[in-house]
């Protein structure tokens, strides 16, 4: 495990093809942190909880811009999720998760840990899937967090960004 990940809480798993399809998520976001995280400013996002059992290895985030943008508007690899201590995330990744430190303090009120998701390079869509076509075509509901992608959005996803 590399230095950067000997505090990290997650456990690491061999899986299938089929079982990888699975591990894909949409990550649910205010369209002012995807729009930095379309302008690569954001690389890492910020959760009070999260899933750290994930497997991350090849795993993606599917961005979905919450209201009032409603769209799926890129597709981002996942490179580790850290449950860690609040000081520990505030001192590694304050500056790419792009938070003030009164954001930061108001978001993980209450809380001892949080968890950071540092995320790769952004592929956006060149036209967004807005919601009446998710949902018409995927059967999609909006996460409030987040959510497994169905392999046929996962599917659509990467045939719009030429990767199948």
């Amino acid at each position: 495990m590399a230095a950067e990940d000997k505090d990290c809480k997650i456990r690491r798993s061999k899986i299938s093809d089929k079982q990888q399809r699975r591990t894909d998520i949409v990550l649910s976001l205010r369209p002012s942190c995807v729009q930095l995280i379309l302008a690569a400013a954001k690389t890492v996002e910020l959760r009070r909880r999260f899933v750290t059992r994930l497997y991350y290895g090849e795993m993606n985030a599917f961005l979905y811009a919450s209201s009032p943008t409603k769209a799926l508007v890129g597709m981002v690899p996942i490179l580790a999720i850290e449950e860690i201590a609040l000081d520990d995330i505030w001192t590694k990744y304050a500056a790419a998760a792009c938070v003030t430190p009164s954001e930061f303090n108001q978001y993980f009120e209450g809380k001892n840990t949080g968890v950071a998701i540092k995320m790769g390079g952004i592929r956006p869509l060149a036209k967004p899937m807005g919601l009446t076509e998710l949902r018409d075509r995927f059967d999609f509901v909006p996460p409030q967090s987040f959510s497994y992608v169905k392999a046929n959005l996962r599917d659509a996803v990467l045939k719009r960004l030429n990767l199948i």
